[in-house]
C-alpha cells in the first residue's frame, strides 16, 4: 500500500504478508482511552449510531479508507468504523492484508471477513470495522 501524503513529501510504501509480518511500522501508545476514526465526508445516521454505541473518548474524522486503517495499524486510533456501504473492494484489499499480517482484523460491521473473488459484489455492503485488538468487544457494543 502506498501512502503518498506524508511529511517528507516522498510518500511511503507499506506491505504485509501473513506469516512474514509487515514493513516496519512505528506503533504509538496512548492513554487508556478509545480513539475511533471514521469518515470525514460521508457520515450517516448508521455511522453516527455505531459511533455512539462504541462510545469513544475521541473521534478522528479523516479521509481515505487506507489512511483510517493505517491509523489503527499505527495506534493513532483503536478502531475504524464506517457503518454503511460506500467503500469498494479496492479500498479495503491492501489495508486488510497489512492489518491481518500485523495481527489485526478488518471485517464488515457484523464481523464477517471480506471475500475478494470475482463473484463477490464490488461494494462492501455492510461497512467496515477495523481493529488491532478486542474485535469482539466492539462487535458486542454494536449489537
Amino acid at each position: 500500500m502506498f501512502q503518498p501524503f506524508v511529511a517528507d513529501g516522498k510518500g511511503r510504501n507499506m506491505w504485509g504478508m501473513r506469516g512474514w509480518g509487515t514493513s516496519p511500522i512505528k506503533r504509538e501508545d496512548h492513554a487508556p482511552k478509545i480513539i475511533l476514526t471514521t469518515t470525514r465526508t460521508h457520515s450517516s445516521v448508521e455511522t453516527d449510531r455505531a459511533i455512539a454505541a462504541i462510545a469513544p473518548d475521541e473521534v478522528l474524522r479523516v479521509g481515505g479508507a487506507g489512511y483510517k486503517a493505517l491509523q489503527v495499524l499505527e495506534g493513532t486510533a483503536d478502531v475504524y468504523v464506517f457503518a454503511t456501504p460506500g467503500t469498494k473492494k479496492w479500498d479495503t484489499c491492501a489495508p486488510e492484508a497489512i492489518i491481518r499480517a500485523a495481527g489485526g482484523e478488518l471485517v464488515d460491521m457484523h464481523g464477517k471477513k471480506f471475500r475478494y473473488t470475482k463473484d463477490e459484489p464490488t461494494p462492501n455492503p455492510d461497512g467496515i470495522l477495523c481493529v488491532m485488538a478486542d474485535l469482539q468487544k466492539y462487535l458486542d457494543r454494536l449489537k
